[in-house]
C-alpha cells in the first residue's frame, strides 16, 4: 500500500505545482483545484487503510501472544 501512496503522494505535489501555471478564476484551474483535493481525499483514505491494517496486524500478535 505505500507504494500507492507513494504515487498519490508524487502525483498530489505535481499537480500543486501545476496549479501556479493556470489562470486564477478560470475554469481550468478550479477543475484542476478539484482534482486534487480528490486526489487528497484519497491519500488520507489511503493512510486510514494503511493505519487500519497494521493495527488490526498488531492486535492479531497480541491475541496470539495471549493464547500461548
Amino acid at each position: 500500500m505505500s507504494e500507492i501512496r507513494d504515487l498519490l503522494n508524487e502525483e498530489i505535489k505535481s499537480q500543486i505545482e501545476d496549479l501556479a501555471s493556470l489562470e486564477t478564476g478560470s475554469k481550468e484551474k478550479s477543475s484542476a483545484v478539484d482534482d486534487l483535493a480528490n486526489l487528497y481525499r484519497l491519500s488520507i483514505e489511503e493512510t486510514k487503510l494503511e493505519l487500519d491494517a497494521e493495527e488490526k496486524s498488531e492486535r492479531r500478535r497480541i491475541d496470539e501472544n495471549e493464547s500461548q
